[in-house]
């Protein structure tokens, strides 16, 4: 076999649009399209999705906020490396990307330990190797399947030997520097309190400098990309958004390199408002805001809302920076929590158009703030044109009536 690694250029992504779902630089990943092209490419994105869900399926550890992105990240850098490695048949084993390394400093500042780390290479590996081979045998005849297994395994071994080697090397470094500080203290604190474990509100005004009875709004601000990556001004940016909002209060936490979570408070009956898209912030930097809430269980509630915020702005391609949870509840819950999904749509969506939904169950909703989104529904299920209702304050009955699932006409 002339080339060994030929046959990776002929790979192609099952799905469509697959390049748009890249967590990656958009740069970055051209730059791979002009040299394997864009199936190859695609195809490793679909591979780095699948490795990702793998690796959390197995260690639930890793799939929290904060390490599943990065693990995403990680997955995707790896996977683009060994496509193009394979595919260009090089001699040299190329160095672990950037963007697999950074899961180290997440983990240490979540809890995760070293093993957890190590694990979910040896896991994603493995799949990587199960999905490579599946592929040579649709690609390739039996004569030359042999050659490229080996070709595959090789590559994939010694990538995966200098990523745990360095794997270990950062975590080491990060978990070293995070035991000494105060942050550690802190975070461990906060984790409690989003638990739903007991925690003493005069305790917890000591330890974090912030008092936890008051009305809260959460923020969470993170970086696109690692040139953008500096916890100090990512935590300065919320400090800057809070106060702008009317906080009187402040706690803001690293989480890794990448990510801050902030609170801003207020006395009760004033809220400490989301930011305004008006006030931008530096270039690269990404703001969700959850709902104001109040007490201790506001300040979680809040909290897990700014993160559904941030599960929306990360499959985001616009240019838009601001994710408000007020604006975008109906598209979190619609993408994770489906049960919750249909009490909203039946009680407070207002339905612009429906396509026949008891055949293809496609439903256009649109949210009062403007926000739209095209939703499939099991056959069967229909929505009212005519339910209606205000989102927040003054909710009226709806005018007509949901049964889900409800008969059509």
């Amino acid at each position: 076999m002339g080339n060994v690694g030929g046959w990776i250029r002929e790979l192609a992504p099952r799905g469509q649009n697959v390049l748009s779902r890249s967590v990656l630089p958009s740069a970055q990943v051209n730059r791979l399209v002009d040299r394997v092209g864009a199936g190859p490419v695609a195809w490793a994105i679909e591979l780095a999705q699948g490795m990702t869900d793998h690796v959390t399926t197995q260690i639930p550890q890793l799939g929290v906020d904060g390490l599943v992105q990065e693990l995403r990240k990680g997955c995707e850098a790896v996977a683009l490396s060994i496509v193009a490695a394979l595919a260009e048949n090089t001699e040299v084993t190329p160095e672990p990307p950037a963007e697999a390394l950074t899961g180290a400093v997440e983990a240490v500042g979540r809890g995760a330990g070293i093993e957890h780390l190590l694990q979910s290479i040896q896991l994603a590996h493995a799949y990587a190797v199960r999905e490579l081979l599946a592929e040579a045998e649709r690609h390739l005849p039996a004569s030359d399947r042999f050659a490229a297994a080996g070709h595959v395994s090789e590559v994939l071994f010694a990538i995966v030997n200098q990523l745990s080697a360095e794997m270990t090397r950062e975590f080491s470094q990060a978990h070293a520097a995070w035991v000494t500080s105060s942050a550690a203290v802190r975070m461990e604190l906060v984790q409690d309190v989003l638990d739903g474990k007991p925690v003493a509100a005069d305790h917890a005004h000591r330890v974090l400098g912030y008092d936890l009875t008051r009305r809260h709004t959460a923020l969470v601000v993170w970086a696109d990309d690692l040139e953008q990556a500096d916890p100090g001004r990512l935590a300065g940016c919320a400090e800057q958004l809070l106060r702008a909002g009317g906080a009187t209060g402040t706690l803001i936490l690293p989480v890794g390199r990448q990510r801050v979570w902030a609170w801003g408070s207020s006395v009760h009956g004033a809220s400490a408002g989301p930011p305004t898209s008006t006030g931008t912030p530096l270039s690269g930097i990404r703001v969700a805001v959850g709902l104001p809430e109040s007490g201790v269980e506001g300040f979680a509630s809040s909290h897990g809302q700014a993160l559904d915020a941030v599960r929306v702005g990360m499959l985001s391609r616009t240019d838009r920076w601001l994710f408000d949870y007020a604006e975008l509840d109906l598209i979190a819950m619609l993408s994770t929590h489906l049960d919750e999904a249909r009490r909203f749509v039946c009680v407070r969506a207002q339905v612009v158009s429906c396509s026949r939904p008891e055949r293809t169950g496609e439903t256009q909703i649109r949210q009062p703030s403007g926000a739209a989104m095209t939703c499939t529904f099991p056959p069967g299920c229909c929505v009212s044109r005519t339910t209606t209702g205000p989102r927040r304050r003054g909710r009226r009955r709806p005018r007509g009536r949901c049964g889900w699932p409800c008969r059509p006409g």
